[in-house]
């Protein structure tokens, strides 16, 4: 009869065991997750220019107390003015799309004050945006917006509504104290490990804008963060360490169960590209099934085509 064993491999040890006389006799282990103060966030918004976006206006860890929105150009008297501009108090939008409309509308009003104003010179007219935030809680986005829109005389409706902001940078708080930073970037394109003020890079010196994390503050650059490389953060703390994927998934030991005596399941952290292996000895190990980061997919159903005896799977991250 064919016969299936599973031998789980985790990727981190998350609990002990503890054995009591009775459980020495026989009966099933407990086990006990030591209990320990979590400050490092189980998920960071990254993933995608629109994950990130998303992320910074609806994020419920954020507070936002203000958007600022203002206009700054250079009248007809030849004076530059940056007098101009609304606070929008106490404003926390629903969605992306929502604080687009409130910066939009904000704009143009300040447009319809100055407009009379009208730049004969043709000097450039900036437009600025930003979110004046506290922050409550572990995770924290900055974002701003400050361009040039053109001259004054030629701002339309759909001026403002098509500026996309600039991502400054993606910051996590660390309250307990930043340790270490670790950022790689596949495949082999860029390292980044900070170590209690010690930055070292790959390739150095760094053709990347600085990360310039703290004691306090872990910061990553926006142009690995929108998920198009395999990428992994290493974020450690004075208490704990966890690892995240390009997606922002942190990264759980991966599991295996059987579903039946022919088919097994792979559970893994979506995003993090996984392979499956097995074994007839424990011994020498055949990859069976790989995957991909790219499918963020956190479950995989693999068939057992072994015509007999025992045979043993591992899952791996890599």
């Amino acid at each position: 009869m064919k016969r299936l064993i599973l031998w789980l491999v985790t990727f981190a040890v998350t609990a002990t065991v503890a054995f009591s006389s009775k459980e020495a006799q026989g009966q099933q282990p407990r086990y006990v997750v030591p209990p320990e103060p979590k400050t490092l966030p189980t998920h960071l918004p990254i993933g995608s220019p629109e994950k990130v976006l998303e992320g910074i206006v609806t994020n419920p860890l954020m507070a936002i107390n203000a958007i600022r929105v203002a206009l700054w150009f250079t009248n007809r008297y030849g004076t530059f003015d940056s007098s101009h501009e609304r606070l929008i108090w106490n404003a926390q939008p629903e969605s992306y799309a929502a604080y687009r409309s409130l910066v939009t509308s904000n704009a143009l009003s300040v447009y319809d004050e100055v407009s009379t104003n009208q730049d004969y010179d043709g000097k450039p007219v900036y437009f600025y945006a930003s979110i004046v935030y506290t922050v409550v809680h572990p995770v924290f986005l900055a974002f701003m917006i400050n361009t040039n829109v053109g001259p004054l005389s030629g701002i339309t409706s759909n001026t403002f509504a098509t500026v996309l902001p600039k991502l400054e940078t993606i910051d996590v708080y660390v309250p307990t104290g930043l340790q270490q930073l670790r950022i790689q970037v596949e495949p082999n394109i860029y390292t980044y490990y900070w170590s209690n003020g010690v930055v070292t890079t790959y390739p150095s010196p760094s053709p990347y804008m600085a990360e310039i994390p703290s004691s306090t503050v872990a910061e990553f650059n926006p142009w690995y963060c929108n998920g198009t490389n395999k990428v992994t953060i290493m974020i450690m703390s004075a208490i704990e360490t966890n690892f995240y994927n390009q997606f922002g998934n942190l990264v759980q030991p991966s599991t295996l169960r059987m579903l039946d005596p022919d088919r097994v399941q792979v559970s893994m952290t979506a995003g993090s590209e996984t392979v499956t292996e097995s074994s007839l000895d424990l011994k020498a190990w055949t990859p069976i099934a790989t995957n991909g980061w790219k499918l963020n997919v956190s479950s995989q159903i693999i068939t057992n085509r072994d015509s007999g005896g025992s045979r043993f799977y591992r899952a791996r991250y890599q």
